[in-house]
């Protein structure tokens, strides 16, 4: 039997969003944490897990928030300093949705009522 992943890259606009939003409620309801692998974006519903390449570093993000159209992509300062210097800003990432590696809450509801049961959030992966 053979299994079949099916996976979305998408070349994205991508900075992050600091400290001065720190505590603050989030689209997902839970509060803005610097320091969890969190992310804002329109292009894909909440609570969904991507995983953001850029160069030969890549990290796991969960989508928690929406942000305006330009960038496509806003990570947490924790998660864009695992894949590039802070003081850089702004760069150009692959974003990759992987049906694959959704947890089966997030597949059984479609990101309505996501409970995180697989991964914790605050958890991450580089290479």
């Amino acid at each position: 039997m053979t299994s079949t992943t099916v996976a979305i890259i998408v070349l994205c606009s991508t900075t992050w969003y600091g400290d001065k939003l720190a505590g603050q409620i989030t689209a997902s309801g839970s509060p803005y944490d610097p320091e969890n692998f969190t992310c804002a974006t329109y292009l894909y519903p909440l609570h969904t897990e991507l995983i953001v390449k850029y160069g030969d570093k890549e990290v796991r993000v969960i989508n928690t928030d929406r942000c305006d159209s330009k960038p496509d992509l806003d990570l947490s300062r924790r998660a864009f300093s695992h894949i590039e210097d802070l003081a850089i800003g702004r760069i150009k990432a692959e974003v990759i949705f992987d049906i694959g590696i959704q947890s089966q809450s997030w597949l059984d509801t479609n990101g309505e009522a996501y409970e995180l049961t697989e991964r914790d959030y605050s958890a991450s992966f580089t290479r």
